[in-house]
């Protein structure tokens, strides 16, 4: 398996801050938080069920806001590596199956992914993406990404799950700790040891929460007894022609870029 390692550290709105990617613990603990399109999120909704213990960012940082001020971004902002392997048992071994379960973004992509992953010999279980998604928290009609993946779970059992969420739950205005609990409670319904690949966020109006977000995601993933990685869609929110006006959503040719990426990212994975 070969992991990749890119120290390539660039200016985000002023300056460059700590490594990322494959820095210590306490590098991806301190980068957190959350991103979302306001305007799809339903305010006030409930967990599915009592959320999962989270990590303690009270240590790492002094407020639990998921924005950032100027100082506090130039610090912080780091390019990560296009795929960033944060657990990396020796015995991980290349799937066979997968399942993608996602927001709006999945939705809109769905026949492309589906195409890509098929493309690097995986059978897609299923590829699951809902308008509005969040990661534990669901509404009338918009079932949480733990719901999708105990419904994908009760018929199949993927060797490998792809995770897009956490875009609505920044726009719902999630503070860092609920975004960790409710991060952990995505993991915790997935088997201990089946590998897992994020898909980090981004949102061109919240560039500090995104930076603290994807942060977050990654000190989520440490730890795990499978495989876990995360696949840096955030560098790609900047080029031309791949996300639409709202700064969000992505354009056709967005849709075919992520659907790449994510597979890209398995392939780099799990070679040999």
């Amino acid at each position: 398996m070969r992991r990749l390692i890119p120290l390539l550290c660039v200016v985000v709105l002023t300056g460059c801050g700590v490594s990322a990617g494959v820095a210590a613990i306490e590098s991806h603990t301190e980068l957190a938080a959350a991103s979302a399109p306001a305007a799809e999120v339903p305010a006030g909704d409930a967990p599915d069920d009592e959320p999962a213990a989270g990590l303690d960012l009270e240590s790492a940082d002094a407020t639990d806001e998921l924005e950032l001020d100027a100082a506090e971004l130039d610090r912080l902002s780091a390019r990560f590596p296009p795929v960033d392997i944060v657990s990396d048992p020796p015995s991980s071994q290349q799937p066979r199956t997968v399942a993608v379960v996602g927001d709006s973004l999945t939705l809109a992509s769905q026949r492309d992914i589906s195409d890509a992953l098929e493309a690097i010999g995986l059978d897609v279980v299923a590829v699951d993406g809902v308008v509005s998604r969040r990661m534990a928290r669901s509404s009338t009609g918009i079932p949480s990404g733990v719901r999708a993946i105990e419904a994908i779970s009760s018929n199949a059992a993927p060797e490998l799950w792809v995770i897009a969420l956490g875009t609505n739950d920044v726009g719902a205005g999630a503070t860092a700790t609920e975004f960790s609990d409710d991060m952990s409670r995505v993991l915790a319904a997935l088997p201990a040891d089946a590998a897992v690949i994020w898909v980090d966020l981004f949102i061109r109006d919240r560039e500090a929460a995104i930076v603290r977000a994807n942060g977050l995601i990654r000190a989520g993933l440490v730890g795990r007894p499978g495989l876990a990685a995360v696949v840096d869609w955030h560098a790609h929110g900047f080029e031309s022609g791949v996300i639409t006006g709202d700064g969000i959503h992505l354009t056709p040719a967005g849709q075919r870029l992520f659907a790449a990426t994510i597979a890209d990212a398995i392939g780099s994975v799990f070679a040999d």
